[in-house]
């Protein structure tokens, strides 16, 4: 397994080398300090933490095969909310700001959020807690845009994050705009629904998981992450119900294995299968280094083909 770090950030770029150790410390710190929201988020029971435990220790085995760099991550770095104990401006805030997310992923504050409402059961929160947990763990840079030093000798540094897996954020101007994000959580996802095996060595996951394995025979759909049966009373008699929840960002993970089928369908007397080259798309994700996928794309689809996935999005954009 590679060597353990101390924060979810790689590499600091820009500035002199001991701002880069300053930035690397806040990072260390802001990870290690204990937080909790205090509008909105609830104490987990018993039984997540046990989950969460286990989902950490899994995780960072299941990641470290593409070359993620483990982390030890708590409980305490996930914060699940409870929509009774927000505010309704807060509510429509949160709603607003993350309209098709159910999480997500904070590198400046070393943690990740979690909407904990309509969650059919454990398993689909603990999809859910995956799907931010390998952002958490996949390749993270900041980078200094200005540091000056007072008179007192204190460095105030200006920072931004700059990659989180295959995604890379840019200031320009006023607004911060992405690129490769639809990428990366097309791969994110992906990983997450690999990772799902798992859940039977979890104790508390493992029934779950197997019924969701009989729905998807019974339904032939491969994409269903949690199932559950309700009950519905009648007057005449009692109806059960199979409710369903499904792997997201669907739109994004049909293109990424679009793209991946076009490669294999072309460099066949190089890989034995379609998985060796999303094994190169997850250790870009995992590693920061995207040479050999930018080169492996450019050169079975043409020159630039690897820009054009970019797809540029501003921070304000939905």
């Amino acid at each position: 397994m590679n060597s353990e770090r101390l924060s979810s950030i790689n590499k600091v770029a820009g500035g002199t080398e001991e701002q880069q150790k300053i930035v690397h410390e806040t990072y260390e710190q802001e990870f290690l300090t204990e937080k909790f929201i205090e509008k909105g988020e609830r104490e987990k029971t018993p039984e997540e933490k046990e989950i969460i435990a286990a989902l950490v220790m899994e995780l960072n085995d299941f990641l470290g095969k593409y070359g993620a760099k483990p982390l030890n991550l708590e409980e305490t770095h996930i914060h699940i909310l409870d929509k009774s104990k927000m505010s309704q401006e807060e509510l429509e805030n949160f709603e607003k700001t993350y309209p098709d997310s159910f999480g997500f992923y904070q590198a400046e504050e070393q943690g990740v959020v979690i909407s904990g409402w309509d969650v059919l059961n454990h398993l689909e929160l603990a999809n859910m807690i995956v799907h931010e947990l390998i952002h958490f763990l996949s390749y993270g840079s900041a980078i200094i845009d200005k540091a000056t030093l007072e008179e007192s000798k204190n460095l105030k540094i200006n920072i931004h994050i700059h990659r989180t897996g295959l995604s890379v954020q840019k200031i320009m101007g006023e607004n911060r705009v992405s690129y490769f994000n639809d990428i990366n959580e097309a791969v994110t996802e992906e990983l997450t629904k690999r990772f799902g095996e798992r859940f039977k060595k979890i104790p508390l996951l493992a029934e779950e998981y197997e019924n969701v394995l009989k729905v998807r025979e019974k339904y032939s759909n491969p994409d269903i992450l949690a199932t559950k049966i309700r009950t519905i009373d009648k007057p005449e008699s009692i109806v059960t119900e199979t409710m369903v929840k499904g792997y997201g960002y669907k739109e994004h993970r049909e293109n990424l294995n679009s793209l991946i089928k076009e490669i294999y369908e072309k460099r066949k007397d190089d890989f034995a299968s379609e998985e060796e080259i999303f094994t190169i798309f997850a250790k870009a994700a995992m590693t920061g280094e995207v040479k050999e996928l930018a080169t492996l794309m450019d050169s079975t689809l043409g020159a630039g083909t690897f820009k054009k996935i970019a797809r540029p999005k501003e921070d304000d954009d939905k």
